[in-house]
């Protein structure tokens, strides 16, 4: 911001408060989320914050902001089928309706076979719905990428998510090695860190 490099600026603020929306730490990324709104309400923007709100559980503010998005810009296919759908599946998974995220999903298939956060969408809706093995697949697409962008926040918890769906499948074993490869991807990580927490406790019922 000194440098005035303002979009940059709230990119790199939007990317922070979704990195700290999947690690579970929620207020820290509403906050982010809402200074990062103050400075741009252009469609692209609107998504990008929606989207820190969907996974912070902040759903009226989603909501609201992919409707006014997608309202805004009729045309736009990244909005209308990718973009759109995808928020709007982490909002029915907020409310238990896996089913329903899954098909919101279908649009995006065509535009998001390099798109991580999609791929990881698409996967988390299946393993909510108990496709365990369908989620296996998708989560792995996740992981293909890593070579192309390992700093890719999606990257990471598709480890976890992997973990998850191998041991929803019923195969314990490379459950556990999943869990394994994700604590050492995350060895680093404040022990506090919600979502470790969570992969640590689910991990300890395995054994």
């Amino acid at each position: 911001m000194r440098l005035d490099l303002k979009e940059s600026a709230r990119n790199e603020l939007e990317s922070a408060a979704l990195f700290a929306a999947l690690a579970g730490n929620r207020s820290m990324a509403s906050n982010d989320a809402d200074a990062a709104i103050k400075q741009s309400q252009t469609p692209t923007h609107e998504i990008n914050v929606a989207d820190i709100y969907a996974r912070s559980g902040m759903d009226a503010k989603a909501r609201q902001l992919v409707d006014q998005a997608t309202q805004q810009r009729p045309l736009d296919t990244l909005i209308q089928s990718l973009g759109g759908p995808m928020i709007r599946a982490v909002l029915e998974m907020n409310l238990g309706h896996a089913d329903k995220a899954v098909e919101l999903m279908k649009s995006a298939g065509p535009y998001d076979h390099n798109n991580s956060e999609s791929l990881y969408t698409r996967a988390s809706a299946l393993l909510m719905a108990g496709r365990g093995a369908d989620a296996v697949q998708e989560f792995q697409k996740v992981l293909n990428l890593k070579n192309a962008n390992p700093q890719d926040p999606f990257v990471s918890v598709a480890q976890l998510g992997l973990a998850r769906a191998l041991a929803a499948a019923g195969d314990k074993e490379k459950a556990r090695a999943a869990y394994q490869d994700f604590f050492a991807l995350w060895k680093d990580a404040d022990p506090d860190v919600p979502l470790l927490q969570q992969a640590k406790a689910e991990y300890a019922k395995l054994k």
